[in-house]
């Protein structure tokens, strides 16, 4: 998730309340000294906070808080030739991110769709062969565990984009989910990912 649209999030969800403080206490002329000072030191630390945020931006740098992936800090790489390992950043088709909110997957963000940019391995890159049943994905002949479910958690079914098969000489990249091989909302559902939909590659600090 982008800290930088997680931030200004939480910062659009808090004005009004800020707000509604500030004016019950202006109107009422009960502001004191102590509550001044509380005043000032919030927006102080807001504004550290977000200086912070920036500074993480310009640095390429996001925090992961989904389970396809570890949680943690990930860096974004410099170069930009894809291989099989490689963790990346990207954005869904509108019309799948518009599914996946819907069934709770993925939160908001600066997508089509307004939707999230997704993190995920890649396993398979352009010109490979990939081969899709109920419960791994083969890739050139090596095998990855993506049982297919059902239903989600919500007890919603699952849909897919992509049918079981096998799929010569690829043009897209597909993705897994490596930390919950199991849950993962990845591309044993939605298939390839466009390379012009990739938004950058990231190492795990």
């Amino acid at each position: 998730m982008s800290l930088f649209y997680l931030f200004f999030s939480l910062v659009l969800g808090w004005l009004p309340k800020a707000g509604h403080f500030l004016t019950v206490f202006t109107d009422r002329k009960t502001l004191t000294e102590q509550q001044l000072a509380r005043l000032r030191f919030l927006w102080i630390a807001l504004g550290a906070v977000g200086l912070l945020i920036l500074l993480f931006q310009l640095m390429g740098i996001r925090v992961n808080f989904t389970g396809s992936m570890p949680i943690g800090i990930y860096q974004q790489c410099h170069h930009t030739k894809i291989h099989r390992g490689d963790i990346i950043s990207f954005c869904l088709p509108k019309r799948m991110a518009l599914v996946g909110k819907s069934q709770g997957y993925i939160s908001s963000g600066p997508c089509p769709g307004n939707a999230m940019r997704l993190l995920k391995q890649v396993i398979a890159v352009p010109a490979d062969e990939v081969a899709l049943s109920s419960n791994f994905i083969r890739v050139n002949g090596h095998r990855y565990f993506t049982p297919q479910q059902a239903v989600n958690h919500n007890g919603r079914h699952i849909f897919h984009w992509v049918k079981n098969g096998i799929y010569h000489n690829i043009k897209t990249v597909w993705v897994y989910g490596s930390h919950d091989p199991v849950h993962s909302w990845d591309s044993r559902y939605f298939g390839g990912i466009p390379m012009n939909a990739i938004q950058g590659l990231y190492r795990e600090l």
